[in-house]
Parts: structure tokens; sequence; C-alpha cells
């Protein structure tokens, strides 16, 4: 496991490095969210095809040859999911080239960190609110991720199977659109004029999200709790991506692909481990009714928001101050 988490590390780094060379600063929106897609439809057809996969496993251990016979079901899926992967891995070998650099800052390429460190201590305002932002919107994503098809079990009565079969089917769809609205409201504010519209699309996703979540957890019924589950599913990639063209507006060339990795981590040990954590601790010990899980998702909702929301309107000048130097750097 361990194995796969670094091979999956290694993603966002240099894709999003890539991206930021093969599109020009007002394109790069809509390029994060056509990339961000490729989440949303891993997330959905998880759930989709989990349990059909499982199911196929069965049928191969009859079928197939005597050692997969003697792999439990769960095991053979792991050879599914990760056999395509292999195939992807070479077409991408063969068919994606390295991009010109767009736009170096002169900044020498060596194997040091301390161009790194000088960048961060220069913006320390700045990239401290952006990553301050992209935890406590990750601790909202995977407390939802992570315990909402609980509420619809503890709450409405729903089993495991039509949970995941139901809210896979209805939020796909709104995932992807999400990756592409938001994407494409980044590029056209930032055509007309709006150089912070990074933050203002965080901003707005961030409301969207917790408003709806916290709804959706609290619905009384379950139809209610599908709906406005796809209606936060409408924005929670937004701010994001928005983040993800902030961040690419204000690094240098030769650093973002380290900055990134940064962002990552942060996410990556907090965010992963907070916003689950916070669920349950609150379900234990304050919400501990046999329905407590929705309040306590949409409690954690509510703070995570709200300080993420303080965060945002606190870096707004030094953003702009800091993609005003990042022009001038560049002319």
């Amino acid at each position: 496991r361990v194995g796969v988490g670094a091979g999956e590390a290694s993603l966002s780094p240099a894709g999003i490095s890539m991206i930021a060379d093969y599109f020009p600063p007002v394109a790069r929106g809509k390029a994060f969210g056509v990339f961000a897609i490729g989440t949303s439809l891993g997330v959905g057809m998880s759930l989709l095809l989990g349990g059909v996969a499982i199911e196929f496993a069965g049928h191969l251990r009859e079928i197939g040859p005597t050692w997969l016979a003697a792999l439990a079901p769960w095991k053979i899926v792991f050879f599914l999911i990760g056999a395509p992967g292999l195939l992807v891995g070479a077409i991408f070998a063969v068919t994606v080239r390295e991009p010109a650099r767009r736009n170096r800052a002169g900044i020498a390429r060596t194997l040091s960190l301390k161009p790194l460190f000088s960048f961060l201590s220069a913006q320390r305002a700045v990239l401290g609110g952006l990553v301050g932002w992209t935890v406590l919107n990750s601790v909202s994503i995977y407390a939802l991720l992570g315990w909402f098809p609980q509420v619809m079990i503890r709450s409405h009565g729903w089993t495991a199977a039509e949970t995941g079969q139901i809210l896979g089917a209805y939020s796909l769809p709104c995932s992807v659109f999400s990756c592409l609205s938001g994407g494409w409201t980044v590029s056209w504010l930032q055509k007309r004029g709006r150089p912070d519209a990074p933050i203002f699309v965080a901003i707005g996703a961030s409301l969207w999200v917790a408003v709806a979540g916290i709804v959706a957890a609290l619905a009384p019924t379950a139809n209610g709790a599908v709906v406005f589950y796809c209606i936060l599913s409408l924005a929670t990639n937004n701010g994001g991506i928005g983040i993800l063209t902030a961040i690419n507006q204000i690094t240098p060339n030769e650093l973002r692909g380290q900055v990134i990795a940064l962002f990552s981590m942060a996410t990556g040990l907090v965010s992963v481990t907070v916003g689950p954590f916070a669920v349950g601790y609150l379900s234990d010990n304050v919400f501990t009714a046999p329905n407590g899980i929705g309040p306590s998702v949409a409690t954690v909702l509510a703070v995570a928001t709200a300080l993420g929301i303080v965060i945002l309107f606190a870096t707004k000048r030094s953003f702009s101050v800091a993609v005003t130097e990042a022009s001038r750097r560049l002319s």
C-alpha cells in the first residue's frame, strides 16, 4: 500500500507542472478542470463498480487458471484494477512529450532546496493562506466521502450496496460538471480582468458545498439527502481547481512541482486523517444517538468551511501583491 501511495503522490506535482507549461495562464483553469475529472470519475466508478468487480472476480475464480482460483475475490479485484494501469502507462510513455518550459523565472536548475525555501519564505503569507484553505476544504470533502454513506445507512435505513450504487450514479455526473464549471469559471473571470478569480471561486465553492452538505446531512428524508448531496457535488472540485490556478499564478516555473508536492503533503498528512476522524469523534462523544453521524458531518463542514473562508479573505491582499510581483518578474 505504501508503494501504491508513492506512485500516486508523483502524479499531482508532475502533472500539474506539465499542464502549466502546456497551456497559457488564461487557459490553465480549464485544463486543471479537465485534469480533475480523472479523480471524480475514479471516486464515482469505485462506488458504482465496487460490488460488480467483486462479483466478476468470483466468476473469474471459477473459469480461470488454478492459481487464480486459490485467491480471495478481493485480491483478484486488485489485479483487475491494476492491470489497465500498465496499459495506460505504456500509452502515456509513447504519446506524451515533456512540454517546453513556459515563462521561466531564471532560477538555476540545481539539486538544491535553497530556491524553494527562499520562495516559501518570501511568499509565506499567501502560501500559508492557500495551504490553510486547502487543508480545511479537504477536511470537509473527506468527511463527506468517508461518512455520508453512513448517514444514508444509519439515518435512512439504506443498505451499503444501494447506497454505493445510488450515490455513485447521481454524484458522478455532478462531480464531472464541477470540474468543468470550476475551471471554466476561473478562466472566464480572469479574461475579464479579475486576477483574484481563483480566490473568488474558492470562497464561493466553500459556501456552496458547506450549505448543501449540511442540509444533506440533516435532511429528514432519504430523497432530500440525495438531492442535496448531488447539489453539493456540483461544486466539490471548484475550489481546489481555483487554488491550483492561484498557485501556478504566483509560483516560478522551476518550483511548481515542488510547491504542489508540499500542498499534496499537507493535504495527505492532515485532511485525510482529520476529516474522517473528527466526524467519528463527534459521533462517539457528542452526537451519540444512532443517527448522530448526520449532525457530526454537519458540524465538521460548518467549522472547517468558516475557518477556511476567513483564511482566504485574509489572504486576498497578499495574493494580489504576489500576482503583481510574478507578472513583473516575467515582464
